[in-house]
């Protein structure tokens, strides 16, 4: 179109336009994009759908929001003046308008009380509200669908990780397919839930984590539009059974490190080992994280938290051995030996690092997971007198109550030391004369 078409466009026409333009750069989402065309329309109603938007005073907009502010909450209000001032922002860059009519503004900021409104009166409830700004017209959109806007807005904001999102796609993948790519979002219940966790033939930390990936979906569905209530509401997970970590015992891990096929598989054991690390963070460490002046390394840990660790005399020699065979200048500390066509190594895969690990440990005779020796470093810290901060700060844990659950495997002996030392009974004769006594 024209721009001098586009000049002589009315409100309407032009806060379509707007609308479309913003949704086709992908600057909104589809579920935005309804709720700025519904706001907008009640704007260009208000003031004459075929007006010229540098027609409109700013006292027509005060009155618009004075009737907008009787009919619903203050939030909601608020809401409509800022989608209403970012279309005249974007009206301004594309010289529709030269001037901002809601400039100065406000939204009222108490709700006005009518004479004949008792005084007991309350604010609509959230659900209201909802109601009231999504309207039954928004068409259905493909469960699956939504789901992906939701996903990749999660991931723009960084809510969540690339592969966090992968995950949770996998959940929703699953619960598509228990209901049918043809069921409308609108027609989910609870009994559909419950009935997709019934079918589960999965442990209940996996059956947790999909309904908690479910309900937070399903909120940010009715916060959007997309629904009026949370079909997961009132739903329980699972309890998981307290199940106390398993560590691998010193004489173990001597066999391990015999049965590690080279220099690069005995690296990856201590780091597990004797620093704590999980296999995610050995496949990312990198030789730019290791201070060669300090013994130090930086681990890079779920949710993109970092901690700098000190490195043991043992890991250190054997990493002084690793890089004299496989020496590396700059990129992946733990390497591929397969060189790619630039004459590079490629990082292993955290799959690949515990499958190495892994098989060791089961040539060893001592099982295939290679997490039990992160339990291990946590076991031996406790039971060398560490504190339990001490250890949550080692291992990176972003909870106390995660680093807790190493509290009862401390060893005897600590515990006779910290809960011995105590008396109660003030006396100096012998306890066996007491028993002779009352018998």
């Amino acid at each position: 179109m024209a721009e001098d078409e586009r000049g002589s466009l009315p409100v309407r026409k032009l806060a379509d336009e707007y609308v479309w333009e913003r949704l086709t750069a992908g600057e909104i989402t589809p579920a935005t994009a309804r709720t700025y065309k519904e706001t907008l329309g009640l704007f260009s109603e208000a003031v004459g759908p075929y007006r010229l938007l540098s027609s409109i005073e700013p006292h027509e907009i005060r009155e618009w929001l004075e009737g907008l502010t009787e009919r619903s909450n203050l939030w909601t209000t608020r809401i409509r003046l800022s989608t209403v001032h970012v279309f005249y922002g974007w009206a301004i860059l594309n010289g529709f308008v030269a001037r901002d009519a809601t400039a100065g503004v406000r939204a009222p900021q108490r709700r006005p009380v009518k004479a004949r409104e008792p005084l007991h009166a309350v604010e609509p409830t959230a659900l209201e509200v909802l109601a009231a700004i999504t309207p039954e017209r928004i068409p259905e959109m493909p469960l699956e669908e939504i789901g992906f806007d939701y996903l990749t807005g999660r991931v723009r904001r960084q809510e969540i990780t690339p592969r966090s999102s992968s995950t949770f796609r996998e959940v929703f993948r699953l619960f598509v397919g228990f209901l049918g790519p043809d069921k409308p979002i609108s027609s989910i219940a609870r009994s559909d839930v419950e009935h997709w966790i019934e079918h589960m033939n999965v442990a209940p930390a996996t059956v947790r984590l999909r309904l908690g990936t479910l309900r937070n979906f399903f909120q940010w569905a009715v916060v959007n539009g997309y629904l009026t209530a949370d079909p997961t509401l009132g739903i329980r997970a699972p309890r998981i059974p307290r199940r106390l970590p398993r560590a691998v015992p010193p004489k173990d891990i001597a066999v391990l490190l015999e049965c590690c096929p080279d220099k690069r598989a005995e690296l990856m054991v201590l780091l597990m080992c004797q620093e704590g690390l999980r296999a995610i963070e050995v496949s990312r460490l990198e030789e730019g994280d290791v201070d060669f002046d300090q013994h130090l390394i930086r681990v890079h840990g779920k949710g993109g938290h970092e901690r700098v660790l000190p490195v043991s005399d043992e890991t250190w020699s054997a990493l002084v051995d690793y890089l004299a065979k496989y020496p590396t200048r700059a990129g992946a500390l733990i390497r591929s030996y397969r060189v790619e066509r630039d004459g590079r190594s490629a990082p292993l895969s955290p799959p690949r690092v515990s499958n190495i690990v892994g098989s060791a440990m089961q040539a060893g005779g001592i099982g295939r997971s290679p997490h039990r020796l992160r339990h291990t470093m946590a076991t031996d810290m406790f039971n060398g007198g560490a504190n339990v901060r001490d250890v949550q700060a080692a291992l990176g844990h972003v909870s106390l109550s995660t680093t807790q659950i190493y509290l009862p495997l401390m060893n005897g002996t600590e515990l006779r030391t910290l809960m011995g030392g105590r008396q109660y009974r003030q006396s100096d004769r012998d306890p066996r004369e007491v028993l002779r006594a009352i018998r």
